[in-house]
């Protein structure tokens, strides 16, 4: 069984998309967090009659002492893993949709990898996975392996975002350290539909630029999405088709 973990803002249409199209019964745990502190999150009218809302939990920012307006994403997923009852945990952004049998496909990918990312879609016209993204959506995880890589950076709360970078970059850089199995799946697929409504201040990319090259000892130029093209291809993980 898997736990599917999603962090929401200010999207909830995309949200209700998103859970309706969880449809498989390896799940029986669904973490919602939202971050909005002004609105409260309830979803009970909306999918009525969804037998999902049975192992739905919500949690607002006021569950933890939040009430400014902050991008909170890396502590959200270090509580879900904290909190969540099974091993195998999924982590989704609101916006996205998952195709048929994309969770069936995570959850035989961690029978015998301890990570396993699925393929993304971000065009809304043509229908390409991206292949050269280090997704914050669509990958699934096994908690011992969360924890050995010291979980997502909380730093990442002052920049509003950068943090998938630094995840990665742990993660790949633990795997050649161990050997540790990851997988990549590019038929588990999750079409990802929004845009962010969030506003990203040029400030806030260059402190999470200047964060994680000290950090890292990195010497890196240029946007941080295009850095490490050896570690976004991922041939360093097993594809699995």
């Amino acid at each position: 069984m898997i736990t599917i973990v999603i962090t929401t803002y200010n999207r909830v249409h995309k949200l209700f998309q998103c859970l309706e199209s969880i449809n498989s019964n390896q799940v029986n745990e669904i973490l919602i967090f939202n971050d909005d502190e002004k609105n409260k999150l309830n979803i009970d009218q909306v999918l009525q009659n969804n037998p999902i809302l049975d192992y739905i939990h919500i949690y607002q920012p006021s569950d933890f002492g939040f009430y400014d307006r902050k991008f909170r994403k890396p502590f959200y997923i270090n509580k879900a893993l904290e909190i969540a009852k099974n091993e195998s945990v999924l982590i989704s952004d609101d916006d996205g949709v998952f195709y048929d049998n994309c969770i069936e496909k995570h959850v035989q990918g961690l029978l015998k990898y301890k990570f396993c990312c699925g393929g993304v879609i971000k065009h809304r016209i043509l229908n390409k996975i991206s292949i050269s993204i280090l997704q914050g959506t669509n990958y699934s995880i096994n908690k011992e392996l969360f924890n050995n890589i010291n979980g997502y950076d909380e730093f990442f709360i002052n920049t509003n975002g950068g943090g998938d970078f630094d995840f990665w970059y742990r993660l790949y850089q633990f795997s050649k350290k161990t050997a540790i199995k990851l997988a990549y799946i590019p038929t588990a697929i999750q079409k990802v539909s929004g845009k962010s409504s969030r506003k990203k201040s040029f400030s806030n990319k260059i402190k999470a630029k200047e964060y994680t090259l000290k950090k890292h000892s990195l010497d890196f130029t240029g946007p941080m999405y295009k850095w490490s093209p050896e570690i976004r291809n991922k041939k360093w993980m097993k594809l699995i088709n």
